[in-house]
Order: structure tokens, then C-alpha cells, then sequence
């Protein structure tokens, strides 16, 4: 097992049953239905956060860019319009019906319903992210007046004419649940929130360790809450977009496990 300390330096330690502990992880946040497939960021990323000052903003954003970059993923100059928001706010019920009256294609896609879940959701942190559907030529996939997707590729038994990107993500975290945070414990976890559509409350179903383990069931900082990001956690982030998502959710977590299991054998994780 391995984690990462508040510097990032990585600390190793032995582990048993690495194949059953890694499949784990991957069932438990790559989530889909057996035919559906996985959803990312295709265009470079943009992190940004709002609403803890302006040194405490950009220290989240800034480390936000590390880890991307230290688990391969593209990252937009500086000066971006940003596809990532971190938000404190007061509370996060009030914090979506203010963004949704201010900005409503921060929730394209989601309905009322969902809206209304979002904003009832247990613990102190909520996130979404806004999605479509492109075809292997990466433009939009569109419907006809009878609801008839048209799209541009090649379907198989494994893979997809199309595939879910991200085009946003956001993050809402109450302001009294930051209390004795450090911006890299608020960044990390806000990278694992975003990058990927991840549920902390199936986190705490793993033995291993993992930054999404932050906060406890009352969302109060957690007793052994992790530094930062752990070595699982960035590998996690590193197979989860080195896979390709044109095939089936299964097919691409089947690589995940082989591609995590690969890195851990024979390959030194850079810091963030």
C-alpha cells in the first residue's frame, strides 16, 4: 500500500491481495452500467476555485494543474477560461439555486429532479459535471425530429460510434467543513471529485487509502483523513485517462486494472 505525505513524497508499504484491492478500486469509482461507458475530460482542463480568498483560490487551482499533469492528463496555459470550479460557500443548497439563477449551462442537462438532489445530498461537499456525446470524429452528436442520434464512426461488439466527454465540473464545499484543511487536502480531493465522477460515501467501502476519505459520515474532517492525493489515488487518475473510453465501461476497466497493476510493478509515480 502506498500513500503520499504532506510534501508529496510517496511512502511504500507492503500489501496482500494487490489484484483484488486494485479491481476494487476500479469497480468502486468507475462507475457505469454494463453498456455504457466512462466519461472525461478530452479538452485540456482549467481549474479554478472561488471563495476562500485569493491566495487560498489560486494555491487550490495551481495544485489542481500539478497532479493533473503528474497523472498525465492535458492541462490548459494559464489565463484559461476555467472548465473546473471549486466553490466554498456558506451552504450548498443555496449555493446551486444561486448558480442556476445566475448561470443555468452550469446544470445542462440535469433536471429538475436532479437539481433538487444535488441540493438534499448528504455531507458537506456536492459535485456535477456537464456531459455530451461525440462521434469517433469528435464533433456533437445530434438528434433528428424523431429523436434519431446521428453520429460518425464504426461500432463493434467492444466499442462505441460514440463516446461521453466532460465539458465542466464543479465542486461545492461548505465553508465549516474547511476548518483545519490545507489547500493541498481541498485540492486533491476537489481533483478526485472532478476528473472523474467519483462518490466519496463508496470510498469508504475500500481499505484502501484514498483522499475522498477526507471527511467522515457526518461530514466532519476525518480522524485519519490523508494529507493529500495518495499513490493510489494518482494512479487511479493516470489509468482512468490513459485508457481509451470508445469501448464498453467493462472493456475499459478491464485495462484500467491491468495498466494500474503495470504502474505499481515497474514504474516510479512522479510528485505533484
Amino acid at each position: 500500500m502506498s500513500g503520499t505525505n504532506a510534501d508529496g513524497a510517496i511512502v511504500v508499504e507492503g500489501h496482500r491481495d494487490l489484484d483484488r484491492r486494485v479491481q476494487r478500486v476500479i469497480d468502486v469509482f468507475a462507475q457505469s452500467g454494463p453498456d455504457e461507458q466512462l466519461s472525461r475530460f478530452e479538452a485540456p482542463v482549467c481549474p479554478a476555485a472561488a471563495g476562500l480568498g485569493e491566495a487560498s483560490n489560486r494555491a487550490i487551482a495551481d495544485r489542481m494543474r500539478r497532479v493533473a499533469s503528474a497523472a498525465g492528463i492535458a492541462v490548459a496555459p494559464v489565463g484559461c477560461a476555467p472548465n473546473i470550479v471549486v466553490l466554498a460557500a456558506p451552504g450548498k443548497a443555496d449555493a446551486i439555486r444561486a448558480l442556476h439563477e445566475r448561470d443555468p449551462e452550469m446544470f445542462t442537462g440535469l433536471r429538475a429532479s436532479d437539481l433538487a438532489q444535488l441540493a438534499a445530498s448528504p455531507g458537506p461537499t456536492v459535485s456535477w459535471q456537464v456531459r455530451k456525446l461525440v462521434g469517433s470524429d469528435g464533433q456533437q452528436v445530434t438528434h433528428d425530429i424523431e429523436g434519431q442520434s446521428w453520429v460518425v464512426g464504426l461500432q463493434t461488439r467492444t466499442t462505441s460510434p460514440t463516446r461521453p466527454i466532460f465539458l465542466a465540473a464543479f465542486l461545492v464545499i461548505e465553508t465549516a467543513a474547511l476548518n483545519g484543511l490545507t489547500p493541498i487536502q481541498i485540492a486533491d480531493y476537489a481533483t478526485l471529485r472532478t476528473f472523474i465522477a467519483t462518490d466519496p460515501s463508496r470510498a469508504r467501502l475500500l481499505r484502501s487509502p484514498t483522499i475522498l476519505n477526507l471527511f467522515d459520515e457526518r461530514g466532519r474532517r476525518a480522524a485519519t483523513a490523508p494529507p493529500s492525493l495518495t499513490e493510489w489515488d494518482l494512479r487511479l487518475l493516470r489509468v482512468y485517462y490513459s485508457t481509451s473510453n470508445r469501448y464498453h465501461a467493462n472493456i475499459q476497466r478491464s485495462a484500467m486494472q491491468r495498466a494500474f497493476l503495470d504502474d505499481m510493478a515497474g514504474s516510479t509515480q512522479p510528485k505533484p
